[in-house]
């Protein structure tokens, strides 16, 4: 295994267990990939993200045909934005609480001064079952220009950037705005807390 290679393993076992730390996921849910050398590294179906190591990784090539273990379901959705913009070399997908919560109001934004910031270039993806085909055809047909970050209703955030450690800040500031939009709803529809 050559040394850039093992060092994006190392930064993608490391982002996946702060994700689960900061219970941003939890359980099995969401994956994540990166890329090298034309192909597409993403968590194996059923993987523990708090607890990853090399051999929790599935390999496929940017069609799509599987080398290496089982990938998680969702990998066409990830080749689909990988595909979609030669820039994306990471991507993230959670199910994060707060982000998912929001999803489900009528796609609200995210009120905030940062995610203000950010909102233009938030997506919401209207509700498909994760893992089918529709969900991956929506996505697809959903693909924008200069848009990295997708908020999939009633499921969670999809996020490619250039680095992992770029979706990472992403998909955290995100559910961190998220957190913060929905505790500030809730406080005005029950006034003030004493």
């Amino acid at each position: 295994m050559d040394d850039v290679l093992k060092s994006k393993y190392e930064e993608a076992i490391w982002i996946a267990k702060a994700l689960f730390q900061h219970r941003i996921i939890t359980g099995t849910t969401g994956n994540i990939s990166f890329l090298h050398n034309k192909k597409m590294y993403i968590t194996k179906s059923g993987s523990c993200l708090g607890k990853l190591d090399m051999d929790s990784f599935a390999i496929t090539d940017l069609n799509g045909n599987i080398l290496f273990n089982k990938p998680s379901k969702e990998y066409i959705m990830h080749l689909a934005l990988y595909n979609s913009n030669e820039t994306y070399k990471a991507i993230i997908h959670t199910h994060s609480f707060y982000t998912t919560l929001l999803s489900y109001n009528n796609h609200s934004h995210i009120d905030t001064p940062y995610m203000k910031l950010k909102n233009e270039k938030l997506k919401y993806i209207d509700y498909f079952p994760p893992g089918s085909k529709e969900l991956f055809s929506a996505v697809e047909n959903s693909l924008e220009e200069n848009n990295d970050t997708y908020i999939l209703e009633k499921h969670g955030i999809i996020c490619a950037k250039d680095t992992l450690l770029s979706a990472f800040g992403t998909i955290e500031e995100i559910e961190y705005g998220a957190k913060l939009s929905f505790l500030l709803t809730e406080k005005n529809k029950t006034g003030p807390l004493t």
